[in-house]
């Protein structure tokens, strides 16, 4: 489903969603239009979260009165993940993340049928489904707690308070940062990992492509995110907030903080807290920090690549808590933070921890620091009119995007009409390869 198909469809399930105000008449609409989407989207991921949303709802209901049965659940899910990946259902090395998230969206439910059996008990069936399938969020998040999600469902925004005109300018945002820089950052970036052996002695072109992962990721997921959340504004409910301006962060930990929220919060609530409880000492809390960020990398995809990662990002936050620990007034820049988490997304990217090795390599070797051939041998196109879009948008965006869910009126209208002039203006003219896919974002 491209993006214009998404808006159409989004569109339609709007109107036909705020028809009328009876609760049941919305959620019957909003579990339609959701099976209707993941349907249209891919067979296979239909057919598997159809699966995983009846077994659950009977381990929950098993869970609510046997809360010892609350890791085995968990587990289960887990056990079926990695064969859904090892099965390479989906193609591409993403594609499998709205399984991903359905398992944290489980795990949650599962947590909070053992912890409240009762408020979890009152739950229909059609309240548990829409908690998992939620068209906006099922992808890739936020990932939203239980009570708040059915609680709101129970008692849905009416027609007249829904803020069209800012779901409009979040989906704006959203296509605006997928659609003008992550794609052109990623055209630049993807042929370099795809091959690094290629531009082993090009130390300037790599350390570009590095420095740029994580602008491509953050544009990419807080994209998406605001996609997510518009669509959602449409129906009347509010998700949260998943990213905090993690450009401005102070330290790895601070990024964690800062950074796709609602996934680190849940990995620190329910991973790394009760870890740290379990375990006394200093040592025992650092290996279960550790071991919080390793689980996290396999979470994401279960690779040698991905636990690395997790590794590595542990160790920054552990190695600059340390330093802190001991002169309780450094701060690192924004911009060295930033330097560092995009230096472990080298893990994220390349194909192999053999390919990491070879970027790592090219980092510093001493090839030609002048060269700047890779500018228009990497992507037929790719070059300085792109460099140009990129560096206006980030400074735009840097600048206007609101900074908070309580911005609206005059100002929200404003910077909607200016961000859909541009969107339109730069996919209609200046669009790469080939036109965002909601569902492979």
């Amino acid at each position: 489903m491209d993006s214009v198909s998404f808006l159409v469809f989004l569109c339609i399930a709007w109107m036909i969603h705020g028809h009328r105000e009876d609760v049941k008449w919305r959620m019957a609409v909003l579990i339609a239009a959701s099976v209707s989407f993941l349907f249209l989207s891919d067979e296979k991921l239909f057919t598997m979260v159809a699966v995983s949303c009846v077994v659950n709802f009977a381990l929950a209901k098993v869970v609510s009165k046997r809360p010892k049965l609350l890791l085995p659940s968990i587990g289960l899910n887990v056990v079926a993940l990695y064969f859904v990946e090892r099965a390479e259902i989906f193609s591409g090395p993403f594609a499998f993340f709205p399984m991903a998230f359905l398992l944290l969206s489980v795990a949650n439910y599962l947590i909070e049928a053992a912890d409240d059996p009762v408020g979890r008990s009152r739950d229909s069936v059609a309240e548990f489904v829409l908690y998992l399938i939620f068209f906006p969020k099922v992808l890739a998040g936020p990932i939203e707690r239980p009570h708040a999600f059915i609680g709101a469902s129970r008692s849905p925004e009416p027609r007249a308070s829904v803020d069209y005109s800012k779901a409009l300018l979040l989906i704006a945002f959203g296509l605006f940062k997928k659609g003008v820089v992550a794609d052109r950052v990623g055209a630049f970036i993807h042929p370099f990992f795809a091959d690094p052996e290629r531009y082993a002695n090009q130390p300037l072109f790599a350390w570009a492509c590095t420095l740029l992962t994580y602008v491509y990721i953050y544009f990419s997921l807080s994209g998406y995110t605001d996609i997510a959340r518009g669509a959602a504004l449409g129906f009347g409910v509010r998700l949260s907030e998943n990213f905090d301006r993690p450009f401005a962060a102070s330290s790895p930990s601070d990024f964690w903080r800062r950074n796709h929220v609602s996934v680190s919060s849940w990995f620190k609530d329910f991973v790394f807290i009760p870890g740290a409880l379990m375990f006394e000492g200093k040592v025992a809390r650092v290996l279960v920090l550790v071991a919080t960020f390793a689980i996290c990398g396999l979470w994401h995809r279960m690779t040698p690549n991905f636990l690395v990662w997790g590794l590595f990002s542990g160790m920054l936050v552990l190695g600059v808590h340390v330093v802190q620990t001991w002169a309780p007034k450094f701060r690192l820049p924004s911009a060295v933070t930033l330097g560092l988490i995009s230096v472990s997304c080298i893990f994220v990217f390349a194909q192999s921890l053999g390919d990491a090795v070879l970027v790592f390599g090219a980092l510093v070797s001493f090839g030609s620091f002048g060269s700047v051939e890779p500018l228009t041998i990497v992507s037929p196109g790719w070059g300085l009119r792109d460099a140009v879009i990129v560096i206006a948008a980030v400074l735009a965006l840097l600048a206007i995007e609101p900074r908070s869910s309580s911005e609206g009126g005059r100002k929200s209208t404003r910077w909607l009409i200016a961000a859909m002039a541009f969107i339109a203006w730069s996919l209609l003219k200046h669009q790469p390869q080939r036109i965002f896919n909601y569902l492979n974002f």
